[in-house]
């Protein structure tokens, strides 16, 4: 499978989604699973091209339309949630 790119948006770009990138990153390296993972705030999240943004409700409603699948989870701290929105949407990912 060849390498993912995966952004975290969250509303500076620093806090939260750099959070989350690190949470990710784990979870990925779990599985053997190869990506480059970038930390974005809202405003600039549309420019990176990626093959999944993971956000939170509030964020993804600011990023309006965009041909990137999003996986949206209610927070960044709760890994359970985390893990299971981002393993789903990657599976959806594959299938395309």
């Amino acid at each position: 499978m060849r390498r993912l790119t995966i952004v975290t948006v969250c509303g500076c770009g620093l806090g939260s989604s750099l959070m989350a990138k690190i949470a990710i990153d784990k979870i990925l390296g779990e599985r053997g699973i190869s990506a480059t993972i970038n930390a974005a705030d809202a405003g600039t999240a549309k420019a990176h091209r990626a093959d999944l943004i993971v956000t939170t409700k509030e964020f993804a409603k600011r990023l309006g339309e965009v041909k990137t699948p999003i996986a949206v989870v209610s927070n960044f701290v709760n890994k359970d949630e985390l893990r299971e929105k981002l393993l789903a949407a990657l599976e959806t990912i594959r299938m395309e």
